[in-house]
């Protein structure tokens, strides 16, 4: 799995397993995907330097932010000639992100052109493979939109669009359905997407009972699948989207309720990264200054390595709260401290 990811992925994915560190920042492909492996962070004194990512354009992003903070450390005051490599990144991050057009256009294989609202940096991605009609796997930070993606992407592709959540006590008939006390058959959305084609959501796949997703693997395999009331034909455009906060290899530091799946269940799905896009996470707010701070607050506490989640949740709702009156103090209160003890609040106000 983790050879399938980009550098920029693995060091997300080394950040949820560790915490923050500058080692991660600079650390070669095949170290991170060796930490990662190992679930141990490497030898610091023997861990190599940046390696451009191998995404198009993505050396820019890995070299451009030091060869920035060098050339201006060279006008600054001897005591001032530190510059922070990591707060260049940041902001050349932030400048291409609102350069990003409140349009997206997307050419489907067929030559049909898909025009949406903007969307998640990721979201053409997503309908690329969703428009060949394979299973897709969202992983990624709670607050990250993947669910709203997936609906998204129903609503690109012309597709009707049904979800359900899944946890420790759904069963396989909230799936297939059943039949009730008059043997009538319960029709469910899992069922009405498979034999009528559609998108259908499953969110928090990685909480889900692994009988269930036996089932579901067979469903999703098969051209056709065993229902209550007999055998249903797979239609040609189902499409089956689950979203999670772990990429269903078990729990981790955030998301300690999150389950180790099978690989069989695994293999079934293309896997998409879903993390923050500030620039979306911006737009969707429409207050910078309010948006700026919330993001301040995020990277300190990454930085600190509090184990704790500040989304973009924070921003988008907060921005409405602060539009309706509710002061900026207490809105940090409610939706970006969460209750935190007020040592861990300081610190993480302090390092904003």
């Amino acid at each position: 799995m983790y050879e399938e990811m980009n550098v920029a992925q693995l060091r997300t994915e080394a950040r949820d397993m560790f915490g923050p560190g500058s080692w991660i920042a600079s650390a070669r492909r095949e170290v991170l995907v060796d930490a990662l492996r190992r679930g141990e962070k490497p030898d610091l004194d023997e861990t190599p330097g940046l390696e451009p990512d191998e995404e198009k354009g993505a050396e820019l992003d890995n070299v451009l932010p030091a060869v920035i903070a060098a050339a201006i450390a060279e006008y600054l005051p001897e005591k001032k000639s530190a510059v922070d490599e990591v707060k260049v990144r940041e902001m050349i991050a932030e400048e291409i992100a609102k350069q990003r057009p409140a349009k997206l256009e997307i050419k489907k294989p067929d030559g049909e052109m898909i025009v949406t609202d903007r969307q998640h940096e990721l979201f053409p991605v997503l309908l690329q493979w969703a428009n060949l009609r394979l299973n897709v796997w969202l992983h990624g930070p709670a607050g990250s939109g993947k669910t709203m993606a997936a609906r998204k992407a129903a609503e690109g592709l012309g597709l009707q669009f049904r979800h359900t959540s899944l946890c420790e006590q759904t069963t396989k008939s909230e799936l297939a359905g059943r039949l009730d006390a008059n043997s009538k058959y319960q029709r469910t959305g899992f069922r009405e997407c498979y034999e009528s084609g559609g998108v259908f959501l499953l969110d928090e796949i990685d909480r889900g009972r692994g009988n269930t997703l036996s089932w579901l693997n067979a469903a999703i395999e098969n051209g056709d699948c065993e229902f209550p009331d007999g055998p249903i034909k797979r239609h040609e455009d189902f499409i089956l989207i689950a979203c999670a906060n772990t990429s269903g290899t078990g729990a981790n530091r955030l998301y300690n309720d999150a389950k180790q799946l099978g690989a069989a269940t695994l293999d079934r799905f293309v896997f998409i990264y879903w993390g923050y896009d500030e620039g979306f996470e911006r737009h969707l707010a429409g207050n910078d200054e309010w948006v700026d701070r919330v993001i301040e607050l995020r990277r300190s506490a990454d930085r600190l390595g509090v184990r704790h989640v500040i989304s973009p949740r924070a921003s988008i709702v907060g921005a409405r709260a602060i539009a309706n009156g509710i002061k900026k103090k207490h809105v940090e209160e409610a939706l970006v401290f969460k209750g935190l003890k007020e040592e861990t609040v300081k610190k993480i106000k302090a390092g904003a």
